[in-house]
């Protein structure tokens, strides 16, 4: 709340005191006869304001994730730059603001077209400032989201109307040069706070991919999301997980532009201004010319207007398009309801209501990529996010990381040509399973270690436990190994290890020395066979086709009957299951059907899986 109260209040103030400046040097001169056109340039100034700040925000309302990413790093450096130019210009400007005004009014009023040079002269004041205020609210805003932004945004604006109307008319005499000295290193710190947040967002949108090392984790200690790091995000631009980038950018800008602001100005001799001395002594003021001046101000509110509904428009025409195929997601403080739901592929309209006491965002996934999503939804309000999505099962996210995620299943139409995979389509599986492939081999590597160090102190409790964990991360590999012959051989060498290590472990003795020279050596053979399984296993080349066909394969074998195995055998299904809608639906029905029941002991599902994935398997073949 305090950084768009204090926002508000330099940009209100610097267009009261503009404003009173000119009405009052108009009344002190004798010159009321163009008051009107000071209260109509403020008006157009509003007007304009307010309609570039509603279509800024509906035009954002539709673009899609990457370019809302994008459209947040623009808005955030648009408005780095424009702060860090205002605090400099105003320590500069806080001596002689009243007198440079006062020339500028005595040049507006001199020509033929004095009228029109006076209005502009208001409407520009009034419109930079709103235009400035608009883009700074809209950059906080978006990464402090809630009501209190807005509610500080007004609180500043009518505090700076009383000022300005105090200073003007009332008397009241301010320390220009000592507020915007002191005000003006508060905003460096919430700019230095924004080129943060505009580097994050475009590292989400996929344009800035260095530096990405987390400098610390204060998230259990000092929460972003929590009231003391809501204050300090909104204040300094906090992150609790900042990345290396964001910090040397944030200390970078700070130390350059504090030391600069902060220096002692040297003074400077006032220069009479040429429109002071142009004017001649005892000439009255033509009386202004309003009908031309109306009508072009007419027009300018007609065409912001017409942005405004034709941004406003869009949007519905937008959402209307996908009118058959739309639906309401809330989000609660326990996930989303609907957990689970269908929609036929093609253009979708979502509305995502807010139902918890929380800021929250709402993502689409496809694997670990985001599709879509929509951040800072404030409590009790709505979202919506237009979307064109591909037949198959996404996760979405509901709200907190605790939150379980629930699944979008994206169903083909009737009457949409066959898919045909691409590779970029199978990118996100095939990393996801090598992934996971990797971290098993990792985990039975540090089963055989641990292994080690129980046979040393005789503990073959805790042995044949490890022994069991290093069996289970092999079994969770077969799927994979079925067409690599050679992992497959290494994977063939650890098995048999570890069923030697079983039967010795009787015999095992009560410590080192008593350690079997048989079972010691099968343990290093082990380390070695687990050493290799590892190496070959970042070697080989997986392909969603060939986790299908190995997993089928799996199935067929004697150690398919094992819960370990099984689960590696739906972990590939699960990571297939998108490219599965999308091919035939009915062979994924199939699919999950036989898998359950499998999971349920079943045997007589084993065959019918295993054809499944053969035939996946074959259809997920490319050129």
């Amino acid at each position: 709340m305090l950084v768009p109260f204090l926002i508000m209040f330099r940009e209100g103030l610097e267009a009261a005191l503009i404003i009173g400046l000119v009405a009052g040097y108009l009344g002190r001169t004798g010159r009321r006869e163009w008051l009107p056109l000071v209260w109509l340039g403020i008006g157009a100034g509003v007007l304009v304001s307010l309609g570039a700040g509603l279509a800024l925000e509906l035009l954002s309302a539709e673009f899609p994730q990457r370019g809302q990413e994008i459209f947040e790093a623009v808005v955030g450096l648009a408005a780095v730059g424009m702060l860090t130019a205002m605090v400099f210009w105003m320590r500069r400007a806080a001596r002689s603001v009243k007198a440079e005004m006062q020339d500028r009014i005595d040049a507006a009023l001199m020509g033929e077209k004095r009228g029109f040079a006076l209005l502009a002269m208001v409407f520009l004041a009034v419109a930079r400032e709103g235009l400035e205020a608009a883009v700074f609210l809209l950059a906080v805003m978006r990464q402090s989201p809630g009501p209190a932004a807005p509610l500080g945004a007004l609180a500043g604006l009518l505090l700076a109307v009383a000022v300005g109307v105090a200073i003007t008319w009332g008397g009241l005499r301010l320390d220009l040069r000592r507020f915007f000295r002191w005000s003006g290193v508060l905003i460096l710190l919430v700019a230095a706070g924004l080129l943060a947040g505009s580097l994050r967002a475009l590292h989400e949108a996929g344009l800035w991919n260095g530096l990405q090392a987390t400098v610390f984790d204060l998230s259990d200690i000092l929460p972003a999301d929590g009231v003391a790091g809501s204050v300090l995000a909104g204040l300094l631009g906090y992150s609790d997980r900042p990345a290396l980038g964001e910090v040397l950018v944030y200390l970078v800008f700070l130390a350059v532009t504090l030391p600069l602001f902060l220096r002692p100005m040297a003074g400077a001799s006032a220069i009479p201004s040429p429109a002071r001395q142009a004017v001649p002594a005892g000439v009255a003021p033509a009386p202004p010319r309003l009908k031309p001046v109306l009508g072009l101000m007419a027009l300018l509110a007609l065409a912001v207007l017409g942005l405004g509904a034709a941004s406003l428009r869009l949007e519905r025409r937008e959402a209307g398009a996908g009118e058959a195929h739309s639906i309401t997601v809330a989000i609660t403080e326990r996930g989303c309801e609907p957990g689970e739901f269908s929609i036929p592929a093609g253009r979708t309209a979502f509305r995502i209501v807010n139902r918890s006491d929380r800021a929250l965002e709402w993502e689409i996934l496809d694997g670990v990529m985001v599709l879509e999503e929509r951040e800072n939804i404030a409590p009790g309000l709505t979202q919506g996010l237009t979307a064109r999505l591909e037949p198959g099962t996404y996760a979405i996210t509901c709200g907190r990381l605790s939150n379980p995620r629930g699944r979008l299943t994206v169903l083909p139409a009737a009457a949409s040509a066959p898919w045909r995979p691409e590779p970029r389509d199978l990118l996100a599986p095939m990393a996801e399973y090598k992934v996971h492939v990797t971290l098993q081999v990792m985990a039975m590597q540090e089963a055989v270690e641990d292994l080690g160090e129980a046979l040393d102190k005789g503990d073959t409790a805790q042995a044949g436990r490890l022994i069991a964990e290093a069996g289970q991360a092999r079994d969770q590999l077969l799927p994979a190994l079925q067409l690599l012959p050679e992992a497959r051989e290494a994977l063939a060498s650890v098995s048999s290890g570890l069923a030697r290590l079983t039967a010795s472990l009787p015999v095992a003795g009560s410590g080192g020395a008593d350690v079997p020279r048989e079972t010691l050596e099968t343990l290093a053979r082990l380390r070695a066979d687990s050493g290799a399984l590892f190496a070959r296993i970042g070697d080989a080349r997986i392909t969603p086709a060939s986790m299908a066909a190995g997993a089928s394969r799996s199935l067929r074998g004697p150690d398919a009957i094992t819960p370990a195995s099984l689960d590696g055998v739906g972990r590939v299904v699960s990571l297939l299951r998108s490219l599965a809608i999308r091919l035939d639906p009915e062979l994924q029905a199939s699919l999950d059907r036989s898998l359950a029941e499998a999971g349920k002991g079943n045997r007589s599902a084993f065959p019918i899986l295993a054809a499944d994935l053969e035939r996946l398997g074959r259809q997920l073949e490319t050129d």
